[in-house]
């Protein structure tokens, strides 16, 4: 993870989600089944200024940052992302912290 000095905490102007699903390079023509390979529910934050994620106490999840930049906080911790950077995000009952001006994807699993 980068670490560097926070934004200035400002007011939320825009925020939206869409909701989708993307089937993995498993294949399924070997007999399984298509919601073994399907990640559920991935979430697409459309983020200017500050925002919570939701929380998964049952999943991990995979946060990617399609464009823009912001950071990403915690409890103990805060981080910063651009386009292109990722986080693996443990179960938790913890609702991140988002600030930027941003497109991220989060999928649980």
């Amino acid at each position: 993870m980068v670490r560097f000095e926070p934004l200035t905490t400002g007011v939320v102007t825009s925020e939206s989600v869409s909701r989708s699903s993307t089937i993995t390079d498993n294949p399924v023509e070997g007999g399984s089944n298509i919601q073994d390979h399907v990640f559920t529910q991935p979430l697409s934050f459309q983020i200017s200024g500050k925002t919570e994620l939701p929380a998964y106490p049952d999943s991990f999840c995979s946060l990617l940052c399609v464009k823009g930049s912001g950071t990403l906080s915690g409890r103990d911790e805060k981080s910063a992302f651009r386009a292109g950077d990722s986080f693996f995000l443990p179960c938790s009952k913890e609702r991140l912290k988002v600030e930027g001006d941003c497109e991220l994807i989060l999928t649980h699993v």
